[in-house]
């Protein structure tokens, strides 16, 4: 079915179930769609989000759109009601968790008050099975997957669309299974194409952006790298001073030293030179 101002292809089922988000927000309610990729990149789910985005809202651009969890609630501030705020998790592998881990906690503290609001949030994200519960299940009223069909691992433009039951279900018996995204059946699947909303090339060259920004301006990441450092260089440290003492109380002990007196002038506990005591019996009797 060709839709809005702009005559691109949307499933009709898909649409359908977006009329109803369009028709209910305007009863004091506030959505959260979440737009997955198979726990993939490269599958077309910013694509299909976007689309999305532009079918709930025909005023969305560049201004709905962030990368950084922490501009969710300044962009929801400026925007009104029935219009979409679109976050894009933009990191990879380790970056990924962390940024994952901040974007739900300040979505949660937002989420509070943000139900008067009346908006759209359109959260686009690798993996659905790596939200926290309250949003996966809870806080949320839908999930839209892309997928490429089994036997062709290139064919994109696939999608599975669960309602906010079969999704809840989802959460539980696909993370039972290891993320499996077909544990339980969707309420429907769809195809969609790769008409573009926003400008493409200035759409990576942003998320470029926001990726050597926050990797060059993020002074906890380096001031925790910093501490890390000291903290195992100094247990190096302690470890080669270690060594050294033992080595001394050694040969002191190999040279005749009683273990009181070694007590005594180092102050050490019996069970330390103990151990000492233990590894002179292991060597043969010879004078150093």
């Amino acid at each position: 079915m060709i839709v809005t101002d702009k005559r691109y292809y949307m499933h009709s089922t898909l649409k359908d179930n977006l009329d109803i988000l369009k028709e209910y927000i305007r009863k004091d309610w506030y959505f959260i769609i979440l737009v997955t990729g198979s726990n993939r990149v490269r599958i077309g789910k910013t694509t299909l989000a976007e689309q999305i985005a532009y079918y709930l809202d025909p005023k969305f651009d560049f201004s709905n759109v962030t990368f950084n969890p922490a501009k969710v609630r300044e962009i929801s501030l400026k925007k009104n009601k029935y219009e979409v705020v679109f976050y894009d998790e933009a990191k990879a592998g380790l970056d990924a968790k962390k940024a994952m881990e901040n974007m739900q906690k300040s979505l949660l503290d937002f989420l509070a008050a943000a139900g008067q609001l009346n908006q759209f949030l359109i959260i686009v994200l690798p993996d659905y099975f790596e939200l926290k519960k309250e949003i996966a299940t809870n806080q949320s009223i839908c999930l839209v997957n892309c997928y490429t069909k089994k036997g062709n691992f290139f064919d994109r433009g696939n999608f599975q669309f669960f309602n906010i039951e079969k999704k809840n279900k989802l959460y539980y018996w696909g993370k039972k299974q290891g993320g499996y995204y077909w544990a339980v059946s969707p309420d429907f699947t769809g195809d969609f194409n790769e008409f573009q909303i926003l400008n493409k090339d200035k759409y990576s060259e942003l998320k470029h952006k926001f990726l050597l920004d926050n990797k060059k301006e993020d002074p906890k990441d380096d001031i925790i790298n910093r501490l890390e450092n000291k903290i195992n260089k100094q247990s190096e440290d302690i470890k080669k001073i270690r060594e050294a003492r033992d080595r001394v109380l050694f040969l002191a002990k190999k040279a005749g030293a009683t273990q009181k007196e070694i007590l005594k002038a180092t102050g050490l506990s019996f069970s330390a030179t103990n151990k000492i005591n233990q590894m002179v019996s292991w060597l043969p009797k010879h004078k150093i």
